[in-house]
Parts: C-alpha cells; structure tokens; sequence
C-alpha cells in the first residue's frame, strides 16, 4: 500500500449543475440509497450484490465518512437541486491498492435510482467532477480513472463523454472490465 495523497477541505465541496446539487453524502440520505442499492438492477454491472439491509448502507456511508477523513474526499451525493433528495451519488474514491495493475488512482464513479436512469444525470455529474478536479490544484496531479464491467454500454459512453479513453481491459470480481483514463 502506498502513502495516500491529501486532497483536504475543510469540509466537503458542493458543486452546482443546471439540475443537480453534489455534495457530501449524509446519514439522512440513507433510506434513498438503500432504496438504489437495494435493486438487483441497479447492481446489475456490479461487481457486489443488493444491499441487504439499511445497516449496510449505514456502514458505507460511515466508510464514506472515513475516507473524507483520511483523504479528504470520497463518494458524494447527488441531489435534487431543488428540493436537495438524493437521487444517487457520483465523484471520487482513492484508489491505492493494485486494481489489474493500477494504482494510486482516483477513481470516478456514479449510481443513480434507477427512476433516475436516462436522463443524463451521470453525463452532467461526472463531467461537473472533472471540472471541479481540473480546478483544484491538489488534485491535478492524480490521475483521474474509470471502471465499467464489460457490457455496461451507458456507463462506458459517461466515461468517453467526458474525456476518458479506454486503455486496458482486466478481470475484477470474477468480471471483464474495461478501465479508462483522462
């Protein structure tokens, strides 16, 4: 394991779309993302099954949390701009143990409701992440990845619309994955 990189805010940003608010991931919106990670077809190109439980969604929203502690960023919550519901989230996760090869890593990713789906929301949370990384000087100089099980054809063109090429294909949890970098 190597030594993670600190990427700290004082607290966690909340970056502005036309639709939607991404911001820290709360305890509050843990029935929501239980509702999400509850749907075998929402982990369809998972590499884990459906929660089971609120307790697990509880565990990983506090793992969530540890991650914001230790380097200061994690998944984030993406929101109804208006009313500020959790509809999924998006954003980053440090990537420091070999994954086919690759380390040391930020890796973009996003899951929505499935009553979300279709609707550009990944496209326009996964490019404001981007955007927000670009702009922030501890961050430039981590490369910016993502990983779609093969067959996930959405996912895939979320990752190519916003930059990303795709640049090795490996095995992860028993599945084909395709990996992309910026």
């Amino acid at each position: 394991m190597t030594q993670d990189p600190v990427f700290f805010f004082r607290d966690q940003p909340v970056i502005e779309t036309e639709r939607l608010r991404i911001r820290e991931i709360r305890p509050d919106d843990a029935e929501a993302m239980f509702a999400m990670d509850s749907d075998p077809e929402v982990h369809r190109y998972l590499g884990d099954g459906p929660a089971g439980s609120i307790d697990e969604i509880t565990g990983a929203i506090e793992y969530i949390h540890s991650q914001y502690e230790s380097v200061g960023i994690g998944r984030w919550a993406a929101a109804d701009r208006e009313t500020d519901a959790f509809i999924g989230w998006t954003g980053f996760k440090w990537i420091d143990e070999p994954l086919g090869g690759h380390v040391d890593f930020l890796d973009l990713g996003y899951r929505f409701l499935r009553s979300h789906w279709g609707r550009g929301y990944a496209s326009e949370t996964a490019a404001a992440c981007v955007e927000f990384a670009a702009g922030v000087p501890e961050m430039q100089g981590a490369p910016v990845c993502g990983m779609v099980i093969i067959g996930n054809v959405a996912s895939e063109r979320v990752l190519q619309k916003v930059g990303m090429r795709h640049t090795d294909d490996f095995e992860y949890v028993g599945r084909p994955v395709r990996f992309y970098e910026l």
